[in-house]
């Protein structure tokens, strides 16, 4: 469950198994281990974890053994106290292997590829990626350049891309966010190994290169690098191939702008995604986010004008402690000015152990759903908008 990093370490764990031995099942009655690979970014996503918990404990066999693992149990473990089993949190997958005795250890095991009946567990996204193998064809044999409202859907990540592990963690200091709890500070991953892991990708034939982070802005910043410098490198190969550059914190997208829109503009990166999170400058203060609005205004709005091919993406977060009636009207017609293609809308949900959880002028569950249907009423506007500019 949760993002596609936390997939590529589902997908690891898979590997890891049947590397030493152990074979899957799709029926939980059958097995004699179940780890729920768990999320807790925001609660209806805790939610879920913990009711796949429960459900599949009550379809075990007397011996079987089930634990929990993702990055729930380091966000919120007060919540699982009652498994009593193993906690595997994303940077210590290492247990696994003292856990079965493992031939081949955890660390010699690499996941670049999504199973491909992944995307069967998200139907939503499921759907998205039909649509994207049809508008596929439709590009091939069609005279004409596809809306920037189709070619959205083109940028729908599947198992048949090629995903390339930059780094874990960020340097964000988010007042809401817990993942970095689960995380931890960036850890930027060795430029070369990187390009190997790319080089093999393309070697393999894979058109799509996902590159895959947490926060993808802030690589190698503790190696006195930066993404542009990676970026860079990526152009150097030739072949028919394209970038997805996803979790671009505005902060960093803003600070090395110059050094990045030369690189976009050669036409390898189809979309970015750049969490702005509020429309509001006061509730942004809160959040804590390193930047202001006009500057991320600005920068959306430099991208359109000088790589007007790029498809551009956010997310808004509704229902932040602070959030006035007024300061939603703000983040309205924010949101309605900004350059961007689309734009995903979260419900805000206080996560343990983060500063969020402390702030005063909390909004109700009720005032929070409806600020979010209007919210997601002007993003369908701004997705439909897109298929005529």
């Amino acid at each position: 469950m949760g993002c596609v990093e936390n997939q590529l370490v589902g997908a690891r764990m898979e590997r890891f198994f049947e590397l030493n031995g152990w074979k899957l099942t799709n029926e939980a009655s059958e097995a004699d281990l179940v780890l729920v690979n768990s999320c807790g970014y925001i609660k209806e996503l805790e939610d879920n974890s913990l009711g796949e918990l429960s459900k599949l404990k009550a379809t075990l066999k007397p011996d079987a053994a089930i634990h929990m693992v993702g990055c729930l149990p380091a966000i919120n473990k007060e919540a699982i106290s009652d498994n009593n089993g193993l906690m595997v949190i994303p940077r210590n997958l290492g247990v696994l292997n003292e856990m079965i005795g493992a031939s081949v250890p955890i660390e010699e095991v690499d996941a670049s590829t999504l199973p491909p009946d992944e995307q069967k567990v998200d139907r939503f996204r499921s759907a998205m990626i039909s649509i994207k193998r049809g508008l596929e064809v439709v590009d091939r044999v069609a005279p004409f350049k596809l809306p920037r409202g189709l070619r959205q859907f083109k940028t729908v990540y599947d198992d048949k891309a090629y995903y390339v592990s930059i780094s874990v963690g960020c340097l964000g200091r988010c007042s809401f966010c817990a993942v970095r709890r689960a995380k931890g500070k960036l850890l930027s991953r060795d430029p070369e190994k990187i390009l190997q892991d790319f080089d093999q990708g393309l070697s393999q034939g894979y058109k799509d290169i996902v590159l895959s982070a947490d926060e993808s802005g802030s690589y190698g910043r503790d190696r006195g690098t930066t993404l542009a410098e990676l970026l860079k490198e990526f152009l150097k190969r030739s072949g028919d191939y394209q970038i997805m550059l996803r979790n671009l914190d505005p902060e960093w997208l803003i600070k090395d702008l110059d050094n990045l829109i030369p690189i976009f503009q050669s036409g390898r990166f189809p979309y970015v995604v750049a969490p702005l999170q509020t429309g509001s400058e006061e509730v942004l203060s809160l959040m804590s986010r390193g930047y202001t609005l006009k500057e991320a205004a600005d920068a959306f709005k430099r991208l359109r004008t000088e790589v007007p091919d790029m498809i551009l993406r956010t997310h808004f977060i509704v229902g932040f402690p602070g959030e006035t009636e007024e300061r939603f009207r703000e983040m309205l017609d924010y949101a309605r000015k900004l350059k961007v293609d689309h734009f995903k809308v979260h419900e805000f949900s206080a996560r343990p152990h983060t500063r969020a959880i402390l702030l005063p002028d909390t909004v109700d569950p009720e005032t929070i759903k409806r600020r979010a249907k209007k919210l997601r009423a002007l993003g369908l506007e701004v997705f439909i908008r897109s298929f005529f500019s």
